[in-house]
């Protein structure tokens, strides 16, 4: 992939940290990391991160795809957010024979965001959180170490 100013084209990697609450009442903590391309106000990446629950048998591994994009400035609103979607799969940390399950999630912010998770396994779960990102871009236009 190459990477230039004309291109508008930034490749990036993202950690981040998510603070939930599942239906079932338990608060999960999630770190994660992203590497991706932002071009023309869209993203793809591929998000690695680990869930833990507090209680036993709700953590898990999960790598999940994701798009979205960047909402256009509009007069009467100057802040523009990014919204997106990803799909996934999630390896359960559980003594149980199912260690697979299908992991969603749609989020909304900038910098902060609103965080929606589904996992689809032996029982379906989900939760609701915020999501702190710290985007770093890693090409010459975005103030990074690759040209």
């Amino acid at each position: 992939m190459s990477l230039s100013a004309e291109s508008n084209q930034i490749l990036y990697f993202s950690p981040g940290f998510s603070i939930s609450l599942d239906i079932k009442g338990n608060i999960l903590f999630s770190p994660k990391i992203s590497f991706g391309l932002y071009k023309n106000m869209q993203f793809i990446n591929i998000t690695l991160g680990r869930v833990s629950s507090s209680s036993e048998g709700n953590s898990y591994y999960y790598i999940e795809p994701q798009i979205g994009s960047l909402s256009k400035p509009l007069e009467y609103r100057k802040i523009q957010i990014f919204y997106g979607l990803g799909l996934g799969i999630a390896y359960l940390d559980d003594n149980k024979n199912d260690k697979i399950a299908f992991r969603g999630s749609l989020f909304t912010g900038f910098g902060l965001f609103l965080n929606a998770s589904f996992l689809i396994g032996r029982e379906l779960n989900t939760d609701l959180g915020i999501q702190a990102v710290l985007p770093i871009p890693l090409n010459k236009d975005g103030y990074g170490p690759i040209n």
